[in-house]
């Protein structure tokens, strides 16, 4: 296994520096904890450092697994938690049912002035309330929440696996984390990223355990291609199902070679491993020098390009172009778009506004415009889209205010069609039509607000009401 750059930067920072905390190696690298909790778990899976509690990172260099399942449960919710929604006491049961799908949370946590926690509303509360109460305008969420000190909390030093054990044992979807002083709410964890949070470490495990079972039996190949290798990949895939799960293979993969500097230290590798070579060259210099490499060395050769390239070169009595990439340039498009519905994803819905500015189109709008079906159809495309919800008195990140105009699309649609949605997104919800979310007067602010961040941006303003996403995303093709 090859090691990354940024792992390989890791080891460096630690030898140096050891015992180190993962936070202060964040930091030199200029990068958040949670960013590196990968590259720590394969570091730490192969046995290439050591870590212990409160005392940080150390090189071991060891060739064995350690077992290091304890270690995976150390981290603690203070790495991963997110921020949390509060309300104060005095919100009406309508104002927040509003909050609650306006920010899509699954629980909201009332507080006082200080922060201090007092209550927490879960989406059963809200909906209790609105079929039981009769006037959820003028009734405060004080006389519905679940009140202190009948609320499980957890704090930040608490360890991931601790608070999952507490979800589970008190059946909620999140728990507050609290300050020292066990009132004060500075986050919140939910099962969904506790959930996250093991499937990334476990899968790095699993790819780490079969590595390391697989690395003394396996028979090496080198992939050499003057593009991307993918033709031999495909080839060996189709021939490796041939055989049983017994016989492994330990696959490298050298693409973009175009000259014998490049080649010679390769098949020199190729050479030290006893390695099978696949090649796909289409430069027939190149191809030579491994030819006559694998001759000398007596390597096994399969030279999947030439053989077929002569023959049709007889054949049609013409030469072969010899370009480098030319299958590859046909799927370019397809890997750009996987990328770019990767990109929407990671940045829907103002999830990181950093976002904004690496974004080719960026969608703003009230809440129901169409702004994540639209982002998701636009990169099927090949466009890179970020989309932020426009909310009155929730500030917009500074971010937004540094996209350039033309690249800013604001989503709108008239004040009726808009409370018919989202009238008809509260009945699928079984919830009442009397809340803040489906309020004329509010939504109606609501669009007055977004109108105005698009005049103030010069965003290119789109009536969505009556289209298609289709019509919609080959309209904004047009405008930017």
């Amino acid at each position: 296994m090859e090691l990354s750059n940024r792992q390989q930067e890791i080891i460096k920072i630690v030898k140096a520096n050891q015992p180190i905390s993962g936070t202060k190696i964040a930091d030199q690298l200029h990068l958040s904890r949670a960013t590196l909790r990968n590259d720590f778990a394969i570091l730490t899976m192969t046995g290439i450092l050591d870590a212990r509690p409160k005392v940080g990172y150390f090189y071991v260099g060891q060739e064995v697994i350690p077992l290091l399942t304890d270690e995976l449960y150390q981290e603690t919710v203070g790495q991963l938690m997110v921020p949390p929604l509060l309300i104060p006491q005095t919100t009406m049961i309508d104002e927040a049912v509003t909050q609650l799908f306006m920010h899509d949370v699954g629980s909201l946590y009332v507080t006082d002035e200080q922060s201090g926690l007092l209550g927490v509303l879960s989406r059963k509360d809200l909906l209790r309330a609105t079929i039981n109460t009769t006037n959820t305008q003028a009734t405060p969420v004080a006389m519905i929440m679940t009140r202190m000190p009948n609320i499980t909390t957890t704090t930040e030093d608490t360890t991931v696996l601790h608070a999952g054990q507490r979800l589970i044992a008190h059946q909620v979807d999140s728990l507050p984390v609290v300050a020292i002083d066990g009132i004060t709410v500075i986050g919140k964890i939910t099962k969904s990223i506790i959930m996250r949070y093991f499937i990334e470490v476990w899968t790095a495990l699993s790819i780490i355990i079969f590595w390391r079972i697989t690395k003394m039996s396996a028979i090496p190949i080198f992939i050499i291609s003057d593009s991307i290798g993918e033709t031999a990949r495909t080839v060996i895939a189709a021939v490796n199902a041939q055989f049983p799960a017994s016989v492994t293979l330990k696959i490298q993969r050298f693409p973009f070679i175009t000259d014998q500097k490049t080649l010679t230290p390769i098949l020199q590798d190729a050479h030290q491993e006893q390695a099978i070579i696949v090649s796909t060259l289409v430069n027939h210099t190149l191809q030579e020098t491994v030819t006559q490499f694998c001759q000398a060395k007596h390597l096994t050769l399969i030279d999947l390009l030439s053989p077929l390239t002569t023959a049709i070169s007889e054949r049609s009595q013409t030469a072969s172009l010899e370009t480098p990439g030319s299958l590859r340039k046909l799927d370019e498009h397809y890997f750009h778009r996987i990328s770019a519905m990767e990109f929407a994803v990671r940045y829907d819905d103002g999830q990181d506004p950093r976002g904004l500015l690496e974004a080719d189109i960026v969608l703003l709008g009230v809440s129901r415009t169409s702004k994540t079906p639209l982002s998701m159809y636009l990169a099927n495309q090949n466009y890179r889209v970020a989309n932020l919800p426009l909310i009155p008195n929730v500030p917009l990140p500074k971010e937004l205010f540094k996209v350039p105009a033309h690249k800013i699309i604001g989503l709108t649609m008239p004040l009726s069609t808009l409370l018919k949605i989202r009238q008809e997104r509260l009945a699928t919800l079984g919830l009442p039509q009397t809340t803040n979310y489906s309020n004329m007067t509010t939504v109606g602010d609501e669009l007055a607000y977004a109108n105005q961040i698009f005049e103030q941006l010069n965003a290119t303003t789109i009536n969505v009401a009556d289209r298609s996403i289709e019509e919609t995303a080959s309209l904004i093709q047009t405008l930017i």
